[in-house]
């Protein structure tokens, strides 16, 4: 009987390790994106993208002229960027690009973060994912415009 035990134990222990992580569980990623705050733009993004994920968050206007864009992290569950502004002043009346970019998973700066995508971010999927530019594997990539009255 004590043998039975030593190698039920053993084959628990080993079952754990094999088991896939919770990254393979990630769920398809969503993102829900909110613009308001008129001339000082607020966007603010509702993701279940894990906790500390780097994205890259860019605002242009369609011709040229006042842009911001820097990274940003998810916090419980959002992503918030904003108020912007031109300098202090209100940005201009007009049509604007978003984009809204996720690291690769080799440069996000939480290793969690790295290991729940995967290496080459094959752990990511959903509406919003396609293979990064450089070929460096899966990344978030949402291209909208919008227009601030």
């Amino acid at each position: 009987m004590t043998k039975h035990k030593g190698a039920l134990a053993l084959f628990f222990m080993l079952a754990f390790q094999v088991m896939p992580s919770h990254a393979a569980a990630l769920p398809d990623e969503y993102m829900k994106v909110t613009i308001s705050g008129g001339r000082h733009p607020v966007i603010d993004i509702a993701t279940n993208l894990p906790e500390n994920m780097d994205v890259s968050v860019d605002i242009n206007p369609v011709g040229g002229g006042f842009d911001a864009g820097d990274i940003y992290q998810v916090h419980n569950g959002h992503v918030h960027v904003g108020p912007l502004s031109d300098n202090g002043a209100d940005v201009l009346v007009g049509p604007y690009n978003l984009l809204i970019t996720s690291t690769v998973s080799q440069f996000q700066n939480d290793p969690k973060v790295q290991q729940l995508l995967g290496d080459n971010g094959q752990n990511l999927n959903g509406p919003d994912v396609k293979e990064s530019a450089m070929g460096l594997g899966r990344v978030i990539d949402i291209r909208r415009t919008f227009t601030v009255n």
